[in-house]
């Protein structure tokens, strides 16, 4: 591992099945509940039905990055899916099982929730409904 990524990356120092890894992040995509995957143990969130729109991994050089997007995020829900996607990668669960882990709502029955190295809430879009677009926000700022 790279040491200037240190604070920046999560090391997995075991070999991971990418394939696996690729196969377990299609079953998040859609509308579900992800209390599974969330570490809010107050329970102050009423809603944790989420509709996931993007799930992927990619592979640069010996990095892999993962791309979730969603229409909203439960506390530690990207952790808790990557971490979860991490151990497939590592055979410790199988693709299938994620369909019974979001069925299940129990976070006990979930995978691991990853560091937050490298965490980057990379972009935000915001809905047409009233609320300006990220293009239209970033063309204001551009006239000022």
């Amino acid at each position: 591992m790279n040491p200037l990524l240190r604070f920046y990356a999560w090391h997995v120092p075991t070999p991971l099945d990418l394939e696996a890894m690729r196969k377990a992040a299609q079953y998040f995509i859609g509308k579900h509940d992800f209390r599974a995957f969330s570490t809010d143990s107050s329970h102050t969130t009423k809603n944790t039905i989420r509709n996931l729109t993007r799930c992927n991994i990619r592979k640069v050089s010996n990095l892999l990055i993962f791309i979730v997007e969603a229409d909203g995020f439960l506390y530690r829900m990207c952790r808790g899916i990557v971490g979860t996607l991490v151990q497939v990668g590592q055979k410790k669960y199988t693709p299938e099982e994620i369909q019974k882990m979001i069925e299940s709502k129990d976070r006990r029955l979930a995978g691991m929730t990853a560091p937050a190295h490298g965490l980057v809430l990379w972009q935000v879009w915001y809905k047409q409904n009233g609320t300006a677009t990220l293009s239209e926000k970033q063309e204001e700022q551009s006239e000022e």
